[in-house]
């Protein structure tokens, strides 16, 4: 099952990089759409995956669980770099670290400058569990693991553990990135967010899954590969839901707004005008109050964009460097 979900993921890494994706040059000219069929990207993914492991001998992922102070965390990492660069995930029904080695592929460019540590949310959490939460038992597992100086990449829900993180330990992050989130949730996301919580809680599987789906990635991305992402949601667990509606829940109560002006760290933000979860205005909204540089993607793609925009690893490693 988990080869499943690795591959899974490593077909939509795939539409990053092909012309699959009908794109939108600086000029505004709509560039020629390819046309690859899912059984080309799927064939094309498999290669990937093994040229991948086979390539990458010296940057072997790792996946293990941390313990510290009662806290039980997955988490992988890989390359081989001087500095630590961290990434927190968005939302999820599957533990993140299932995909481990396609994360890997797609960070690849990362790994002669930096050891990539890609953490999941706390297993073992209590049934009230906050953002804030979150934020402080993954600062004790970082601890525990060595690390005290980090860049911090955080996506959707990760997004907003990552400001937490640097809001509270503003000492720890260097840089901070985040795509696709928030520093409150919006009437637009609070319907959203809460749809996902009904559906969990009426352990609507199928449906939660659909509704994700649905609303992260674009219509490009759903025509291609909805079938199945649909498909992945076939095994959901009643305590995978149990564990989603105690995270799911945590975004609605999340305002760190009134704080942004705290922030001290360089930090970049990255939004999307498809983005369906959120809103764009939430990206533009943290860019407004903090001053910091800020890039916003088109239509053209989804709340998801961190998967689906072939150059998004490229502008977090420019702004990386500067």
């Amino acid at each position: 099952m988990k080869e499943r979900h690795i591959l899974l993921f490593a077909i939509l890494l795939i539409l990053l990089a092909m012309a699959g994706c009908s794109k939108t040059d600086q000029s505004g000219n709509q560039a020629q759409e390819a046309e690859t069929t899912v059984e080309e990207i799927s064939t094309e993914a498999i290669d990937v995956t093994e040229t991948t492991e086979n390539d990458t001998q010296a940057d072997q992922v790792t996946v293990d669980t941390a313990e510290a102070d009662g806290i039980e965390m997955a988490y992988c990492t890989f390359g081989q770099g001087e500095k630590i660069l961290v990434i927190l995930p968005g939302l999820s029904i599957k533990p993140v670290t299932a995909s481990a080695e396609a994360v890997a592929a797609a960070y690849a460019d990362f790994t002669q400058d930096y050891t990539i540590y890609l953490f999941d949310r706390r297993s073992n959490n209590p049934a009230d569990y906050s953002i804030e939460d979150m934020a402080e038992d993954t600062v004790t597992v970082m601890k525990s693991l060595g690390l005290d100086k980090i860049d911090i990449f955080g996506a959707s829900q990760g997004g907003m553990i990552a400001e937490v993180i640097a809001l509270n330990h503003p000492d720890m992050v260097d840089k901070m990135i985040l795509g696709s989130t928030c520093s409150r949730i919006s009437d637009k996301g609070n319907r959203v967010i809460t749809q996902w919580l009904e559906y969990a809680k009426e352990k609507k599987a199928y449906e939660l899954n659909e509704a994700m789906i649905d609303a992260i990635y674009s219509e490009t991305t759903l025509s291609a590969y909805r079938d199945s992402l649909l498909e992945a949601g076939n095994d959901i667990s009643d305590e995978e839901l149990e564990r989603f509606i105690i995270y799911d829940s945590a975004i609605l109560e999340f305002d760190v707004y009134d704080r942004l002006g705290e922030l001290k760290s360089d930090t970049f933000v990255i939004g999307c005008e498809g983005d369906k979860v959120l809103g764009v205005e939430a990206s533009q909204e943290i860019a407004d109050q903090t001053g910091c540089e800020l890039y916003i993607y088109g239509e053209e793609y989804g709340h998801g964009v961190y998967d689906e925009a072939p150059d998004y690893r490229s502008h977090m490693m420019d702004f990386l460097k500067k």
